[in-house]
């Protein structure tokens, strides 16, 4: 909200516009007398997961900060706070945007070591859908020996190992170096006619002028 407030505020002033924008406060407090009706759909998911219906499983972490005085702290006392308690909020979340599992941990661990706990999940799951952070050659040849599909980058410095325990990794890296081969050629080609389309307008204007 107070990203919504600053952004508004430059918005108008780079128009010229003297518009007054409610400030964090006030909008909170407003936002607080709106009567709003959440309609429930948690039986839906939970028919489903009775029925044994398969789900895809979409996960990612963000950082969180607690405990940190900033604005009224630099009031008071006319400097920064001390220390600023960081966590990480890791969610498994489904197409529905239905949170199933969610954990808080230390800001030291990584994505793909507090992926266990949002895997704990009761239903049955087809695909685990992550950014590359996540990505492990054994977690996503278990995964697939399993019947369930990782949908998973590779990191940019994969390689093919061609060994039986890397029968996933090894497809997705060659694919993956292909695809990045094509987008490569194709902004070549296109700076290329960029470039040339450029000579070519500054040609013809040299010589409408007679140089």
């Amino acid at each position: 909200m107070r990203q919504i407030t600053g952004h508004m505020r430059e918005f108008w002033a780079l128009r010229g516009l003297d518009i007054a924008v409610p400030s964090f406060r006030l909008l909170s407090e407003r936002f607080r007398t709106l009567k709003l009706h959440v309609k429930q759909r948690y039986h839906r998911v939970a028919d489903r997961l009775s029925t044994g219906e398969a789900i895809s499983l979409i996960v990612d972490s963000s950082g969180m900060s607690f405990g940190r005085a900033s604005e009224w702290h630099r009031q008071k006392y006319g400097r920064e706070a001390g220390r600023t308690l960081w966590r990480k909020l890791h969610l498994s979340i489904d197409a529905q945007m239905n949170v199933h599992q969610s954990a808080i941990t230390e800001d030291h661990v990584s994505d793909e070591a507090g992926l266990n706990a949002l895997l704990a999940v009761q239903a049955n799951v087809e695909c685990v859908i992550a950014d590359g952070a996540y990505y492990s050659i054994e977690r996503g040849q278990a995964w697939s020996a399993c019947g369930v599909l990782p949908v998973i980058p590779p990191p940019a410095h994969a390689v093919v190992h061609n060994q039986p325990a890397t029968r996933w990794h090894d497809p997705l890296v060659r694919t993956s170096r292909t695809r990045a081969s094509m987008r490569s050629r194709r902004n070549t080609a296109t700076a290329s006619a960029h470039w040339s389309s450029r000579r070519s307008r500054a040609s013809s204007a040299a010589s409408a002028r007679g140089y």
